[in-house]
């Protein structure tokens, strides 16, 4: 038995960008609140959409429970299609590249500029035996002054895909974790 709330009591929804992949698999998140008498969405998940994390309890009130469920864009539309007046928060990447960068292992950074104003991507690469600097003279074509070390690791910043595409091949096992910058009004463009 599914009723409406009244409006004072219906819980305020949150809406959120995905900046970073939910247990390295998942590029949605929708939070739903339950009353006592009001369908089950994890009871309703278990028969309409196999594959979604659940997160049983992630808060809850004397007069509801709220749970948390980590989903595929699809397993999103039909979560917020069935219990869209129960959905208390969601969150969503902000438009198709951004979910496609995020299933590449990118994290995304929303910035007011790009890194060092002209790069799109950071790298954080570890590599102990291994020289940075001889690599991408040899393999980028130039000795890369974009690249500067930290504590136990090494930044490398790229400007093109295929410049990511190229150090992801040949050093995936070196990097520790790879961000793309978005600037404000691309993602305001983007969700135009």
């Amino acid at each position: 038995m599914r009723r409406e709330l009244p409006a004072s009591n219906r819980p305020k929804e949150i809406n959120m960008w995905t900046t970073d992949l939910y247990y390295k698999t998942y590029t949605h998140m929708v939070q739903i609140s339950t009353n006592k008498d009001e369908l089950d969405p994890v009871e309703w998940c278990k028969e309409n959409l196999k594959g979604a994390h659940k997160k049983r309890e992630h808060g809850s009130t004397r007069s509801r429970k709220i749970t948390r469920f980590y989903c595929t864009k699809s397993g999103y539309e039909l979560l917020m299609s069935t219990f869209n007046d129960r959905v208390v928060e969601h969150s969503k990447p902000f438009n198709d590249i951004a979910e496609q960068q995020l299933l590449q292992g990118l994290e995304l950074e929303l910035r007011d500029h790009l890194y060092y104003k002209k790069y799109r991507y950071s790298l954080h690469l570890s590599a102990r035996n291994f020289d940075i600097k001889d690599w991408c003279k040899s393999n980028l074509g130039m000795i890369r002054t974009d690249y500067f070390h930290t504590c136990g690791g090494t930044s490398l910043y790229l400007k093109s895909d295929d410049e990511l595409l190229h150090v992801k091949l040949a050093l995936s096992e070196y990097i520790v974790f790879a961000k793309c910058a978005w600037l404000e009004d691309e993602v305001v463009k983007a969700i135009r």
